[in-house]
């Protein structure tokens, strides 16, 4: 199973293209193709109802307002959810080990965006004073300005 193309990765490089177009989740019939789009089906609420229906014994987990990267992880970590999740085509150990980097970036985009909403929404914030335009002349050897 480990050269299988699947919901989550793909094995060899040459199968990773056509077999990851194709993978499928087998709960919910939706394309599922490399491990950002997996871990992103899985994180959606529509995965997560149908699992509920499925598996009501895991509902407090489903039903989280927010299903972050470390729910997901606690799902995933769970044997029988394992097991379940493999069922369905999804590569469970590559997603596990993969969510640690995943959590990194995401803290790194709530950093970058902490500090995004530090400027003024204001338009005019920005007050330019003077303007230079400069271009490239191919017919001299250098710039001109204007």
């Amino acid at each position: 199973k480990g050269s299988e193309g699947g919901a989550g990765g793909a094995g060899r490089k040459s199968e990773a293209t056509s077999q990851a177009a194709r993978a499928t989740c087998l709960l919910c019939n939706a394309e599922v193709a490399g491990l950002v789009t997996a871990v992103e089906h899985l994180q959606g609420q529509k995965h997560r109802m149908k699992l509920l229906k499925q598996r009501p014994d895991f509902a407090e987990i489903f039903q989280r307002q927010r299903f972050d990267l470390a729910d997901l992880e606690e799902m995933l970590l769970e044997p029988e959810m394992a097991e379940f999740h493999r069922e369905l085509n999804f590569k469970v150990d590559e997603i596990l080990s993969a969510i640690p980097e995943m959590q990194l970036r995401a803290e790194k985009m709530e950093e970058v965006n902490a500090e995004i909403a530090i400027f003024s929404e204001d338009p005019k914030w920005l007050e330019i004073k003077s303007r230079v335009v400069v271009h490239w002349d191919d017919r001299l050897t250098g710039c001109k300005i204007q």
